[in-house]
């Protein structure tokens, strides 16, 4: 519910009595969940990566708002804790997300997988990894083909219609959109508008955020009929934005 209030840089401040609250609130859970599974799994840890929960991100603005309390959650652990990633890129010229096109190297190197290859991890926003090359046992590439970036909207307006019309955060399963019917008149309408728009030309290859998608258009929608229409409304956008590759 805050994370929808965020809507600038400017409401960090407005609303940082209630972040820092809930700051702690993160950061303790993740101390929990950490401690326990040190506990279980009986293993050495030499350093923790925390990343957080992304409260608002700009990467024009080099901006990117986490929240979770490293040193909070080193004391609690009792182990080196690595954060704060997006900030850091950010400050180095990168787009905000340095690790993931990491993991994506070693995952195709794992599993030997022949390029050229493409991961898509589908969030709120969708982001993609392009591996071209052979990629080395120490998640590198021998060549240039190698690139990541933001590719569209994922389940960021699905989420935002569920909390906003019904009591839960997010369609499990997919349940509710399969419950209900495509409004396919809404769905051409809001689709050629959106592939006429600068937002599908102007932010290609770029950092994108949830607030940069309007929902507005499936007003009027019973939950179900809403839910399935931007279900296929999102899947039609991710299917366009993977042309060409």
């Amino acid at each position: 519910k805050l994370r929808d209030k965020i809507k600038s840089s400017k409401d960090l401040k407005k609303f940082s009595k209630e972040l820092k609250n809930i700051e702690k609130e993160i950061t303790l859970f993740h101390a929990k969940a950490v401690n326990e599974i040190i506990k279980k799994i009986k293993i050495k840890v030499d350093f923790i990566g925390f990343h957080g929960q992304t409260i608002y991100h700009d990467a024009i603005e080099k901006i990117s708002k986490q929240l979770g309390d490293g040193k909070l959650l080193s004391k609690l652990t009792k182990k080196t804790v690595v954060y704060d990633f997006r900030q850091n890129d950010l400050k180095n010229g990168g787009q905000g997300a340095p690790l993931t096109p990491i993991f994506h190297g070693l995952i195709a190197f794992k599993h030997k997988l022949i390029p050229p290859n493409i991961f898509i991890n589908i969030g709120g926003i969708a982001n993609m990894t392009y591996l071209g090359s052979q990629i080395t046992g120490d998640g590198g590439s021998v060549g240039t083909e190698w690139s990541a970036h933001d590719l569209c909207l994922g389940n960021c307006l699905i989420d935002q219609w569920i909390r906003t019309h019904s009591k839960k955060n997010f369609d499990k399963d997919g349940k509710i959109a399969l419950s209900g019917k495509i409004n396919k008149a809404v769905l051409t309408h809001a689709l050629n508008n959106y592939y006429e728009s600068e937002l599908f030309w102007g932010l290609q290859n770029k950092s994108m955020d949830p607030r940069d998608f309007d929902l507005s258009f499936a007003r009027g929608l019973s939950l179900e009929d809403g839910a399935a229409t931007l279900t296929e409304y999102t899947a039609d956008i991710l299917a366009k934005s993977l042309d060409g590759y």
